[in-house]
């Protein structure tokens, strides 16, 4: 996903405009006086807003972005640097990043809420994917990145979290190495489905064990299907089905979309495939 400093700035100022960041700032200690040079929300725009990324920015172009947002909080590198390891930064970050999963948990859920009320007989819908953050090198020992031929990162975190779209609540959130694939991660969700719950993953966390068990358990999924996949149409089959032989056949002329009953790989696991 793609976001423009222009979007952030947006959102800041609708959200979080100066004088809630300069209430946050005083409630957290990194301003103890109203004359203070260094604002709070001149200080959230400078740690947040994207560039090439905080982990490749010097102080000094902290420093200069810092300015461009208010000409007069002018700081050395090295009053920058201690500002930035004070907790009392720490604490309001972390105040803002509360504030604002709040406030996209709250859009989701408006959105995602006129969505699965339609859907019967589904207690849970839950959402699993992960996102990968770039860290300093010298983090590498603790975060491997996929640093490969030159590409990636050395050191990178993923977070894998798993959602809970139809009352907005975060099931679980982890932190693993960068380089840890989400098909490794494909069974935690396990943990957490119950029976009737509706289970949505990319194509990333396909591994069919992980289906397998979820039917077994009463719950459902909804996923992308590997284009290496057997399908059956039923369960004593040997030999997978014939798909571009089977739309030839059985698709009409109109259709878009085909839908066929029947089992996926060597587990054989009962699934129904959409074809569109």
């Amino acid at each position: 996903m793609n976001i423009h400093s222009n979007e952030i700035i947006q959102f800041l100022d609708e959200n979080f405009n100066e004088k809630k960041c300069y209430e946050l700032s005083r409630k957290c200690n990194f301003i103890e006086r109203s004359s203070s040079k260094l604002k709070g929300y001149d200080f959230i725009k400078m740690m947040i807003i994207p560039t090439e990324g905080l982990f490749t920015d010097s102080l000094k172009g902290l420093c200069k972005r810092l300015e461009h947002f208010n000409s007069e909080a002018i700081l050395s590198s090295q009053a920058l640097c201690k500002r930035i390891n004070d907790i009392s930064s720490c604490l309001l970050m972390k105040a803002i990043f509360q504030n604002i999963l709040i406030e996209i948990n709250d859009r989701i859920t408006k959105i995602s809420k006129e969505i699965v009320d339609g859907l019967s007989g589904i207690s849970r819908v839950l959402i699993e994917d992960s996102t990968v953050i770039q860290l300093n090198e010298v983090l590498e020992k603790f975060y491997k990145g996929t640093n490969r031929g030159g590409k990636g990162s050395k050191s990178q975190v993923k977070i894998d979290v798993i959602h809970d779209l139809k009352d907005g609540s975060t099931i679980d959130a982890r932190l693993f190495r960068g380089n840890e694939p989400d098909q490794s991660l494909s069974l935690r969700i396990l943990n957490f489905a119950k029976t009737g719950d509706l289970i949505i993953r990319d194509l990333g966390y396909f591994v069919l064990k992980s289906f397998k068990e979820l039917s077994e358990n009463g719950a459902y999924f909804l996923s992308r299907v590997k284009a290496s996949t057997n399908f059956f149409l039923n369960k004593e089959d040997i030999k997978p089905l014939d798909l571009g032989l089977y739309l030839k056949k059985n698709l009409q002329k109109n259709s878009k979309f085909i839908e066929i009953k029947g089992y996926i790989g060597k587990e054989k696991v009962p699934a129904r495939l959409i074809i569109y």
